[in-house]
């Protein structure tokens, strides 16, 4: 019981350091938040569209998820500095 406790304990723990609010506390990385304009997985760039209406576009380190919609929300995890992502993903459904 008490190995199953501090396992649960450190899978939160790792969960927590991975999800965009963690990355904000980073000083080298950044949250950029908006609407998916395009895809082009060849490249491994998406264009995402803020909310003041400013595309910005992203290199994507990595595969892009294939569950991503254009036109939805996302949420990206990007290099301070750069436009290169380190991960492109739709937030959770509330």
């Amino acid at each position: 019981m008490k190995k199953t406790a501090i396992f649960i304990l450190a899978l939160a723990f790792v969960v927590g350091l991975t999800s965009p609010s963690f990355a904000a506390l980073r000083k080298d990385r950044d949250v950029f938040r908006g609407k998916l304009v395009s895809v082009d997985r060849s490249k491994n760039e998406v264009v995402v569209k803020d909310h003041a209406g400013k595309e910005t576009r992203f290199t994507v380190r990595g595969a892009i998820d294939t569950n991503l919609v254009t036109g939805g929300d996302v949420v990206v995890i990007y290099q301070l500095g750069t436009n290169v992502a380190t991960l492109v993903k739709s937030p959770r459904k509330k």
